[in-house]
């Protein structure tokens, strides 16, 4: 069963007053993972490999935080396939539903925005490398602006990371982190 976390979270720099604070929005989907998994990071087919190095020291760490740490050598657990993009907010994320079909519909994943910022994402996917059925997958957006980005990266990654246990509830509940 896979059930949908959303939380909206407004990261205002100071006391929450200023009206130009990054939005998070952080979804997962899938399972929570076993404990004490281990885990190869591998790149999305037609992708290469190669997260800036704060980005993957960082996500090596909050994952070490919850107990899932890297395959040294054998088998691995899951298969890690972390993505980190930018783009305009003003573009829109969907994917499409019945391919090929005359009748087919747009699901969007995030709608266009109006306003002048930047969407920078930060998602994981754990991929079972026996079937490679995906077992669990995060995304978290910040829609910032250009000055923020540096700011946003960590709460990106700690909030996917942080994503990866939550319970399963029903889909499209909302959470504040504390």
């Amino acid at each position: 069963m896979r059930a949908t976390t959303m939380m909206l979270i407004a990261a205002a720099g100071l006391s929450g007053a200023c009206s130009h604070a990054p939005e998070i929005l952080i979804t997962g989907t899938g399972a929570p993972l076993k404990p004490a998994s281990t885990y190869r990071v591998v790149a999305a087919e037609g992708a290469t490999l190669g997260l800036p190095m704060e980005v993957s020291d960082r996500l090596t760490t909050q994952l070490a935080a919850i107990g899932h740490s890297p395959a040294t050598q054998g088998k691995a657990d899951l298969l890690l396939v972390p993505s980190l993009d930018r783009r305009p907010a003003k573009l829109g994320m969907f994917v499409r539903g019945n391919l090929g079909e005359a009748g087919e519909t747009m699901h969007w994943i995030e709608a266009p925005r109006t306003d002048a910022k930047i969407a920078t994402s930060f998602a994981l996917r754990f991929v079972d490398p026996f079937t490679g059925r995906e077992l669990r997958s995060t995304r978290a957006t910040a829609f910032h602006r250009r000055r923020d980005a540096a700011k946003v990266l960590p709460q990106l990654i700690d909030g996917a990371v942080m994503e990866l246990n939550a319970p399963s509830p029903s889909p499209y509940s909302e959470k504040m982190l504390p």
